[in-house]
């Protein structure tokens, strides 16, 4: 799948913005973004229309939001 060759990228940006100290772009946003770009790939894959598109990009902004903010907690 061309999605998983994004996964490395997206990884590293999100130690990139803990690297970079507390004014930098938390885990969290990274993963609100991230997860909304790859959902919405995901949906338009698994769906023509546009509300799987627009379903896939909220889910995976979701779970990206929820997986950041642990990183976040975490760190």
């Amino acid at each position: 799948m061309q999605i998983l060759h994004i996964l490395p990228a997206i990884h590293a940006e999100i130690t990139k913005a803990h690297e970079k100290g507390p004014c930098a772009s938390s885990a969290r946003n990274v993963g609100i973004v991230a997860g909304a770009v790859l959902g919405a790939a995901i949906g338009s894959q698994m769906s023509d229309k546009k509300a799987g598109v627009a379903l896939g990009a909220g889910l995976g902004a979701s779970l990206g939001g929820i997986i950041g903010n642990d990183i976040d907690r975490r760190s």
